[in-house]
């Protein structure tokens, strides 16, 4: 019998072989078959095409047809009457192992994506703009379905909206295959260290991909035929590249920045010394270029190729992967190569400010100014006041940056957290709206609401946050928010858990999320061990987040009953946060029980006293480390 699944054969007629069975009375999978390529005789004889989708039924893990199908593959090739099509999303072999006939299907190239977009979009009759059409086609990196998905958008928001939310469209094909690849049972520790390369350095030719891996060449063809057959990876020219609608999905799901750059760059030096004639040299240069930069040294080889362009991107990159120092030095080589690039020099200001270095981002804010980027200069003075804690002035800059007409979600976002901790909570919800109707479940704004509601002590809607934040944040960050969480609902043991995945899980864990595994270690009582990750904070961290740290000190010896230690750490917090001036209240309430408080000390007290209430005041306490973590999240 046929395997209990349809065959859809275009245009749309449908068999099903079990209803086929019961129809016709037929016993043996032969008898089937042939009936089967009747109809399909009938379907060619009136000049129709069939075509039939496999959804996995059709063949074996190992991509070899079933033998129910074997049958009907052998009779339909040997019909000169019939033509089929099969639609698989991998290559295909018969039941010798013999590779059936096939035609790969790469990724749509950026003219043939606006073709599709124009012609999906004219059968709806949605009218688009060329540069609607041009953005849209390329945020869906050639992959029609992510095409398909931006036109139903479209239909129910509008062509300008769909073009505004570039970066959702990325989304959907990303998060499409990075399911694929962290489902895959098949792929192997080789198969992920080839995506992982070549998701940072596409093309690459083979000897490279050999080498970096230490692999034999026998070896890295074996596994590379399974990521050809699946067209995960395609080959160009003498070399091989990524899919690009796959590049983003491996790039995270593998951490394609975790790489030995300066291996890459080597081996790819001594290629080009050796095969000059090879037609992709401008790509390979660009990759050495790019590969001597991630190692932090300047390339001087003659191959090395640099493009304004890669530099840019590269810049960007940096920055999202929280690569702020990167950032910095590759963004300012951007600079040079295009000063009048408003986006690099914005990147470039605000990974200064993730650095504290203020001075210098002020500078770039000036330039900004000078060259008529009024917008984007408020923009950056807002989010240079927010990290400096001061929330009202931030929203000042906010609200000219938005005067001057910055929009999308970033700045709505930014102005929900700055009303938030200026306690206006009806601002803070109105942005989060308008931030949700640009980018509905934009991961950024589901843990702005998360957050929200856990410093509000609404749990139940923390939770229904995070059910969301787990299926569009990606690893680390959904536990992060989960460790915060689970400290705000009394979980101590709960939390500590979720604060350690969270470190094992980032690529490159920031400040925040070390600073919430020291916070739940405390308040899991294990003091040592709190010690210890505070000292690694240190240590990685040892030129940003000065008062940040010193609360967190201060909070361990409170904890330890070291009120002198306390006092004299907190004395030299230079912009305390209201978190940390509950600690200082918790501080003084303790000592006040030990010990009369001194005239000054007992004013301050009292002012603290009054701003917090005793829950307030423990509960801030409780969650110093993890609502110091919110900063940059």
């Amino acid at each position: 019998m046929l395997l209990k699944t349809k065959i859809s054969l275009s245009p749309g007629i449908d068999i099903n072989p079990e209803q086929f069975i019961a129809d016709h009375q037929i016993i043996s999978d032969n008898d089937v078959a042939l009936k089967i390529v009747e109809e399909l005789r009938t379907i060619c004889a009136s000049r129709a095409y069939p075509v039939v989708l496999d959804q996995g039924a059709m063949v074996t893990e190992d991509g070899m047809l079933r033998p129910e199908f074997d049958i009907l593959y052998s009779i339909v090739a040997s019909d000169p009457g019939i033509d089929l099509g099969i639609v698989s999303n991998r290559r295909i072999t018969n039941s010798d192992g013999n590779a059936l006939p096939s035609v790969r299907v790469t990724e749509l190239s950026p003219s043939s994506s606006q073709r599709l977009v124009r012609l999906l979009a004219r059968d709806r009759q949605i009218h688009l703009g060329t540069d609607e059409a041009r953005v849209i086609a390329e945020y869906s990196h050639g992959y029609p379905p992510a095409v398909m998905f931006a036109v139903q958008e479209m239909e129910a928001y509008g062509p300008a909206y769909v073009a505004a939310s570039r970066a959702a469209l990325s989304r959907f094909s990303e998060e499409i295959f990075l399911r694929k690849l962290q489902s895959d049972k098949k792929m192997s520790d080789e198969n992920i260290a080839i995506l992982q390369l070549l998701s940072t350095y596409s093309p690459l030719p083979l000897p490279v991909i050999r080498d970096y891996l230490g692999m034999s060449a026998e070896t890295v063809i074996s596994h590379m035929t399974y990521l050809l057959d699946f067209a995960l990876v395609v080959p160009e020219g003498m070399n091989y590249r990524i899919s690009e609608p796959v590049r983003q999905a491996a790039y995270r799901a593998y951490n394609g920045l975790h790489l030995d750059h300066g291996k890459v760059s080597s081996f790819l030096e001594d290629y080009l010394e050796n095969f000059e004639d090879d037609d992709t040299r401008l790509s390979l240069g660009q990759n050495l270029f790019r590969a001597a930069t991630l190692a932090g040294r300047r390339s001087s080889s003659k191959y090395a190729v640099t493009l304004a362009s890669d530099l840019i991107e590269l810049a960007v990159q940096s920055y999202h992967d929280r690569d702020y120092d990167r950032a910095i030095t590759v963004g300012e080589l951007a600079i040079d190569a295009r000063p009048n690039s408003v986006n690099v020099r914005r990147f470039v200001a605000q990974a200064l400010i993730r650095r504290e270095r203020f001075v210098e981002a002020s500078v770039h804010i000036e330039e900004l100014l000078s060259r008529g980027s009024v917008k984007e200069a408020f923009y950056v003075k807002g989010f240079m006041a927010r990290r400096q804690y001061n929330h009202h002035l931030a929203i000042e800059h906010y609200e000219r940056s938005l005067e001057f007409g910055r929009s999308g979600v970033p700045i709505h976002r930014e102005l929900a957290g700055c009303y938030f901790e200026c306690g206006d909570m009806v601002k803070a919800r109105a942005q989060i709206e308008i931030a949700e109707r640009l980018s509905p479940h934009n991961k950024f704004i589901v843990d702005l609401q998360c957050q929200i509601a856990i410093r509000a002590g609404d749990l139940l809607a923390a939770e229904r946050a995070l059910a969301v934040l787990s299926r569009v944040e990606e690893a680390g960050f959904y536990e992060h928010r989960r460790s915060t969480y689970e400290q705000a609902a009394g979980h101590p043991l709960e939390a500590l858990r979720f604060a350690k995945l969270a470190v094992e899980d980032q690529p490159r864990p920031q400040f925040e999320t070390f600073a919430n595994l020291a916070n739940c270690q405390m308040e899991a009582g294990d003091l040592d061990a709190a010690a210890a990750t505070l000292s690694d904070i240190d240590n990685r961290f040892h030129s940003t987040n000065r008062d940040s740290r010193l609360g967190m000190r201060c909070k361990l010896e409170l904890k330890r009953g070291n009120l002198d230690t306390a006092h004299a750490l907190w004395v030299k917090i230079r912009s305390p946060s209201p978190v940390h001036l509950a600690l200082r209240c918790a501080m003084l309430r303790k000592k006040s029980i030990k010990t009369v408080l001194s005239k000054s000390e007992m004013s301050e007290f009292e002012n603290l006293s009054a701003r917090f209430n005793a829950g307030d005041e423990e509960k801030a306490a409780q969650l110093l480390g993890s609502e110091l973590s919110n900063v940059d999240f």
